[in-house]
């Protein structure tokens, strides 16, 4: 499993950001988790299966941006300079979850809000009724989940 930055969901593509630094030429001597675990999974075909929330969908075709993004540039922060790994395997997001984990099949509808929903994708479900009822008890069982706080 590797995480996301972003996330074309229209194409199904998903990339990772990684922070050049002019000292190494690598985020970090080892190129840090997407560096060091990337090349084992291509030249393994290792199974990658990449979860992702939906608030990191970006506007535009992912491919182009992240080329974009390897352009040579100057950075007003000389310690990093930003680039983008695209990354290839499943993408799994809230709706994968939701038709795995309940048989509903979802779509989002909106996202965003104030008090809490900040960041946050509304869903409508669909199924059956017990698919549904279990799609919405899923969704209330992490619903005011902490925020992850290293």
């Amino acid at each position: 499993m590797k995480g996301a930055n972003a996330l074309d969901y229209k194409n199904r593509l998903a990339a990772t950001d990684i922070f050049v630094s002019p000292l190494f030429g690598v985020p970090g001597p080892d190129g840090g988790t997407t560096g060091v675990t990337m090349p084992y999974i291509v030249a393994r075909k290792v199974y990658l299966v990449i979860p992702v929330g939906l608030e990191k969908q970006i506007v535009g075709d992912l491919i182009d941006i992240t080329l974009k993004m390897r352009e040579p540039m100057e950075s007003l922060d000389v310690r990093m300079i930003p680039s983008m790994w695209l990354l290839t395997g499943e993408i799994v997001t809230e709706l994968e979850a939701i038709k795995i984990l309940t048989g509903a099949t979802a779509f989002q509808c909106n996202a965003g809000g104030v008090g809490g929903a900040e960041g946050g994708s509304w869903l409508v479900f669909r199924g059956t009724p017990d698919q549904v009822k279990k799609a919405v008890e899923l969704v209330k069982s992490v619903k005011g989940e902490p925020p992850y706080i290293e």
